[in-house]
């Protein structure tokens, strides 16, 4: 006989009285007491829990993957913002986000390039003096501070820094129709166009002599002749020649000749080149 309540005393040891248990909420196969006591079977057919690449997403915005199949569980600490996905056949649980807040404040008082990310505020104060305004005139060689200028005018006048160059011209000569070198040779530091001037101070002994000037071993402007002279010494000799244009790089030099069959021409002086 069934038995649905067992009363021992003034205990109760067993109720079934109030049951709502039935064959088809119990798995079939699986036996139960009905609320009356009767034993009976289960017939429910129970569904099989399966996961087919599905995604889950957390509520900060991560995306975790799984796949076919088994799925191995693993624990995934995100500690920077971004797209987590699992490999194939495994899921991230659990998942611990740690992902640095930016906090507190940074003041920024100068023009540049700055790294705010670890601040949750700017505060950019650069003093109006520090902006660049106006302008440099520059008009002599050298080094010069040019911060809080936002431009440089350079205007150096001609003549300045390196354009005056000189050379001694000595020379001892016979016999040299041709004009020959002296040792007055200058190697131009600065491009530009150019005044050259030499002058000679020279023992003359009945010599037609003349002096010619030499770029890069090419003759440039006129030869410059002297008068003849009869046993003259002490004689001065003044050549120019203007508007000679000339490379940095380049030689300028004086070359001097004697007439055929004449005594010695010597001489001594100064060859200047001043830029113009």
């Amino acid at each position: 006989m069934p038995i649905n309540k067992v009363i021992y005393g003034n205990s109760t040891l067993l109720d079934l009285t109030s049951d709502t248990v039935s064959e088809s909420n119990v798995a079939s196969g699986k036996t139960f007491h009905r609320k009356d006591g009767t034993k009976v079977t289960g017939t429910a057919e129970m569904a099989q829990a399966s996961y087919s690449n599905q995604t889950i997403t957390l509520t900060n915005g991560f995306p975790l993957s799984i796949g076919d199949g088994g799925v191995e569980a693993e624990p995934l600490n995100v500690t920077e913002n971004g797209t987590y996905t699992a490999p194939s056949g495994k899921a991230y649980t659990p998942v611990t986000v740690a992902v640095p807040q930016p906090g507190g404040e940074i003041d920024i008082t100068t023009n540049g390039t700055k790294n705010v990310a670890a601040y949750a505020t700017a505060n950019v104060r650069v003093p109006a003096s520090a902006v660049d305004t106006g302008t440099k005139d520059i008009t002599e060689n050298g080094t010069y501070d040019v911060v809080g200028f936002a431009n440089v005018n350079v205007n150096i006048a001609s003549g300045g820094g390196k354009a005056i160059q000189y050379s001694p011209v000595i020379t001892q000569l016979k016999n040299k129709a041709t004009y020959t070198k002296t040792n007055s040779k200058i190697t131009v530091e600065e491009s530009g166009t150019y005044k050259c001037t030499w002058v000679h101070w020279a023992s003359l002994e009945q010599n037609t002599h003349a002096t010619q000037l030499y770029r890069n071993d090419s003759a440039v402007g006129s030869a410059h002749a002297s008068p003849i002279y009869s046993n003259a010494t002490g004689t001065n000799f003044v050549a120019t020649e203007n508007n000679i244009a000339l490379t940095a790089g380049q030689t300028i030099e004086v070359r001097a000749r004697t007439r055929s069959g004449g005594s010695y021409y010597t001489t001594a002086g100064m060859l200047v080149i001043e830029k113009i």
